[in-house]
């Protein structure tokens, strides 16, 4: 396993090679503690996309049955699927009896994370994993008991923030009925009282702390109650809506400076164009030139009625309408040629966003051009895909092929520049494979 594990560590994490080596170090120990504790046993690291953790060490248990139907070593899952690798990721902190969400099994699956340390920085985490109904809370201390008055017991229990109440020793000793359904809601099992406070919130650097968990944005407080007893109170906001508000602010704040910069890139694509009339020599092939030229003028004004009013439009729909009107430009009355554009929604910032859709707006040209000779039928693809990581965009037709290696017209000019627009602005790789069944042109973008 570990070549696999080092393998992923180099291709998918930002994890340089001291890091690397200290994660080594454990995979020793993985079987071990499944047999004893009769869990699976897991490493996640933070991918490079910073969104998502790699599973890159795994170790299953002996006797009781795996979570899980095959190996998921090599999975990428999304952060908030794992809300306790999550949280023990951010804060430094162990997280125990957390369920995760949306696992690769229909088995309810709790987690417990503990994060690995190199030179004080977390690079990784170990994660105990058991389906809901074989999972028991581990033997706690009970905590020292907090006599509270009626009447403030009465308004704890319908305060709208999650309170806690902790003894000397950081166990919480009581918990409001917000807390309650917050932090069940969250994924947390076990009962919250005698729970340590670490295993929600860390005040090490301070009385206020803010964190994150399962898309939630928390803010916590800890004040004095009685300094002779040493009980303390936690306060907990949920602080999701101001900061979807806050963060709605700041993209409505960008979407001139994003409208700016897209129309100067507009501006750079024709100038490419008016390079490509420029070149052309023959009279019907600056005609040809030119009316390509009119097709990126039209796709970016495309983008950018959008953009101007604002509107909420993915790339799959955006594809859609200029496919819609290249059929309309460039094939003939009679034709019955199919642009179908499907997959992912995706979003793309805007000069990303221009570039990839100037990219397929080509090759589509190209296919429309040159797939289809003496046929009046036939289908072109558009696949758009998220694989968390990268975006991956196909263009695919049905048509007659071409022999990539030996160039000619399809390849020459046309692919030629499409292949700089990938590599120049999209820091890609344009794939193109092609036999009698038709042409499939792939490249990737890095989210």
């Amino acid at each position: 396993m570990e070549n696999i594990s080092r393998e992923l560590c180099e291709k998918y994490t930002a994890l340089d090679q001291d890091q690397i080596e200290e994660i080594m170090t454990w995979l020793g120990e993985l079987q071990k503690i499944a047999d004893s504790e009769d869990c699976n046993v897991y490493i996640d690291c933070l991918s490079f996309y910073g969104k998502s953790f790699v599973v890159v060490a795994e170790a299953k248990p002996n006797k009781p049955q795996s979570l899980y139907e095959r190996p998921i070593i090599g999975s990428i899952i999304k952060s908030y699927r794992e809300p306790a690798v999550e949280r023990a990721f951010s804060s430094g902190q162990p997280t125990v009896g957390v369920l995760g969400l949306e696992m690769p099994t229909t088995k309810q699956v709790v987690q417990s994370a503990y994060p690995i340390f190199y030179k004080d920085q977390v690079i990784a985490t170990l994660i105990y994993e058991k389906v809901i109904t074989s999972y028991l809370p581990a033997e706690r201390e009970e905590p020292e008991e907090i006599f509270l008055e009626p009447e403030v017991l009465s308004f704890l229990e319908v305060f709208t923030d999650a309170v806690l109440l902790i003894d000397r020793k950081g166990l919480i000793a009581y918990s409001n009925t917000t807390a309650r359904r917050v932090f069940q809601e969250l994924g947390y099992i076990d009962s919250l009282k005698g729970m340590d406070i670490h295993n929600i919130v860390s005040f090490e650097n301070g009385l206020i702390q803010q964190f994150q968990m399962s898309g939630h944005y928390f803010e916590a407080r800890k004040v004095l109650i009685d300094a002779r007893q040493g009980v303390e109170g936690v306060i907990i906001r949920d602080r999701t809506e101001q900061e979807r508000c806050k963060a709605e602010l700041e993209k409505a704040k960008l979407a001139g400076t994003e409208l700016r910069h897209s129309l100067k890139n507009g501006l750079r694509l024709l100038e490419f164009a008016d390079h490509e009339c420029a070149e052309a020599v023959e009279t019907e092939d600056a005609k040809a030139a030119y009316r390509k030229a009119q097709g990126r003028v039209r796709a970016l004004r495309t983008i950018t009625e959008i953009k101007l009013n604002n509107e909420e439009i993915g790339m799959k729909q955006m594809l859609g309408q200029i496919g819609k009107e290249l059929l309309v430009m460039l094939s003939s009355p009679n034709s019955n040629i199919r642009i179908q554009v499907e997959g992912d929604d995706l979003h793309l910032p805007g000069d990303s966003s221009n570039a990839v859709i100037l990219v397929i707006y080509e090759l589509i040209c190209n296919a429309l051009k040159y797939a289809f000779p003496g046929r009046t039928e036939g289908n072109i693809y558009v696949r758009l895909k998220d694989e968390d990581i990268v975006y991956t965009f196909e263009v695919e037709d049905d048509g007659c092929g071409f022999d990539v290696s030996d160039g000619g017209d399809r390849s020459s000019v046309g692919l030629g520049m499409i292949q700089v627009m990938v590599r120049d602005w999209l820091n890609g790789e344009l794939r193109i494979a092609s036999d009698a069944h038709g042409t499939k042109a792939t490249f990737e973008v890095i989210v």
